[in-house]
């Protein structure tokens, strides 16, 4: 009878292990993908606001386009993974926190 009741656990046990695992493991590589994603997005956000400020005081004579040009390739040569799309939004964004702390 023991032996009966040591399979049927070892069943039960094995087979909600073979469904948890998996799921386990699925939310764990969710919750590693958002905290890289909440990282880069920081590291990101803290790169733009260096080079905007560093076009600002190094390129003054520089028209927008110019400046734009040299710190997304600035940017881009220390956060290589960056996405031009991505890039755009935090150049914007930093330029939109320069100027709003200018004034």
């Amino acid at each position: 009878m023991q032996e009966i009741v040591n399979a049927v656990i070892k069943s039960v046990v094995g087979g909600l292990l073979a469904i948890a695992v998996p799921v386990l493991t699925g939310y764990a590589a969710k919750a590693i993908r958002k905290w890289n994603r909440r990282q880069d997005k920081s590291e990101l956000e803290a790169a733009a606001k260096t080079a905007v400020k560093w076009a600002a005081q190094k390129m003054q004579d520089s028209l927008g386009k110019e400046r734009y040009e040299a710190v997304a390739d600035r940017i881009a040569s220390k956060l290589p993974w960056v996405d031009k799309e991505d890039l755009e939004q935090a150049i914007e964004a930093a330029v939109h926190d320069l100027n709003a702390a200018a004034q």
